[in-house]
């Protein structure tokens, strides 16, 4: 599911956007190296084991809903 969300954030993200919507979402650590895919990635497994599942959800979330995203909750559980 992750990478299905990385794939999907990082055709509408640079970098600094990247950076910016993952520090808002209280990711931990700096921003990750690597294209915005790989950078996408890194934090949403970072989030995904200081956090868990749960919070990945409402991080993925808060990036679908900026793109308004309808039914966001339910393309990601279909990931799952």
């Amino acid at each position: 599911m992750n990478s299905a969300i990385a794939d999907t954030v990082s055709c509408y993200e640079t970098h600094a956007s990247l950076d910016s919507v993952f520090m808002y979402a209280h990711a931990p650590g700096d921003p990750p190296k690597g294209c915005e895919a790989d950078k996408a990635l890194e934090w949403l497994r970072r989030i995904n084991k200081d956090c868990g599942a749960d919070e990945v959800l409402a991080t993925a979330q808060q990036e679908l809903d900026q793109f308004k995203v309808s039914g966001g909750m339910d393309l990601l559980q279909e990931q799952m």
